[in-house]
């Protein structure tokens, strides 16, 4: 089966294989002194932030939360920042495609509300930019290399990156498909998503961002902070666990007789194998043309112990996985076609070129259609 994103990831100047190909052209010499570099500076890294910042769990990580889900709470969801951020780094380094999310990232903190986790956030942005300007590798990644096995699937920045570039295929050639025609962007569980302000959509493409109460207040207030223009984006408030999202979402002018693109990213990990089932479900009534892009995990994974007692502490539990080679047949179960099911050698071949990819087989991306 041809991949639905295939040709739009070859295509220019969205191709973040080519850029990242670019900045690693260089002579072998180069390339040696960079390496020896990168080590110390690794090294150094490490000890002046990785140290603090496992002090500074406590902080947020272990403390005692209540049952609700943090997105659901003032200041939203700290996993969504960590994503913003990897895509703010990655786009200051030269290869990311999201150029507004260093903007967004420039008052928060991935440790949530307060000066001192804001200076060390800002620290350890600048460490990665920096780093990789003078040694061309990112040195978290270099760090975690080693140890990606069981309990560390994937380093972030190279998955995030991943994932960034195939959702904005998914969107392209949605719109290509459309040839100027009317159609619908979703962006089911928003985090801090910046399509519906980065992406060249033409005015036939309604914009929606549904999300939790407390992570879309956040993202809209650092967007006014930023002087980013999302007037033509329409916000949806919605606890996906407890409320109807499609009614919500239809209450704000969604049509469901209009085809529709939903980037369902880094989202389902988090619910409950029944609210997904719902979600797609839910999909396949929509008009023909309509896809949804989403992320899964392995499932032996999200319900490792390990896993489960991370993200329980964290506030943002993880619920969701497929077992390997199932993905294709859950989605057809539901009444949707499967479009694509790609997993990371795939992924890497598109998207990221070896010397700057550290990432082991960490699921799949799966786009489904009606």
């Amino acid at each position: 089966m041809m991949s639905y994103t295939a040709a739009e990831s070859e295509a220019e100047p969205q191709s973040s294989y080519r850029r990242g190909a670019g900045l690693l052209s260089q002579s072998r010499l180069a390339s040696g002194i960079r390496a020896v570099v990168s080590v110390p500076y690794m090294l150094g890294c490490a000890a002046a932030l990785l140290v603090p910042g496992m002090l500074m769990l406590p902080l947020f990580l272990f403390k005692k939360r209540g049952a609700t889900n943090r997105s659901n709470e003032e200041g939203g969801s700290l996993s969504a920042i960590k994503t913003l951020n990897a895509r703010a780094v990655v786009a200051q380094v030269g290869f990311g495609p999201d150029h507004l999310a260093p903007k967004l990232m420039a008052h928060l903190s991935l440790t949530g509300p307060g000066l001192l986790g804001w200076l060390y956030t800002q620290a350890y942005s600048r460490s990665l930019v920096w780093g990789f300007q003078l040694t061309r590798r990112l040195w978290v990644e270099q760090v975690m290399r080693p140890f990606l096995g069981d309990t560390i699937k994937f380093a972030e920045f190279t998955y995030l990156q991943l994932r960034t570039c195939w959702l904005d295929d998914v969107v392209t050639r949605f719109v290509r498909d459309l040839q100027g025609g009317r159609g619908q962007l979703v962006i089911l569980g928003a985090g801090y998503d910046t399509r519906c302000m980065r992406l060249d959509l033409p005015s036939a493409i309604d914009r929606f961002e549904v999300d939790a109460a407390g992570t879309q207040a956040q993202k809209r207030a650092q967007v006014a902070k930023a002087g980013l223009h999302d007037s033509g984006v329409r916000y949806v408030t919605c606890d996906f666990a407890t409320q109807d999202w499609l009614a919500q979402l239809t209450q704000a002018g969604f049509d469901p007789k209009v085809p529709a693109c939903f980037v369902w990213e880094g989202v389902c990990m988090y619910l409950p194998r029944e609210v997904v089932e719902d979600t797609l479900t839910k999909i396949r009534s929509l008009a023909s043309g309509s896809v949804i892009g989403f992320d899964c995990m392995e499932e032996a994974w999200v319900r490792s112990p390990t896993m489960q007692k991370l993200t329980q502490r964290a506030g943002e539990s993880w619920y969701f996985g497929l077992k390997a080679g199932t993905e294709s047949a859950f989605v057809e179960s539901l009444g949707l076609r499967c479009l694509d099911n790609l997993r990371r050698d795939v992924l890497l071949q598109r998207y990221m070129p070896k010397g700057l990819a550290a990432c082991i087989d960490f699921g799949a991306f799966i786009l489904a259609g009606v």
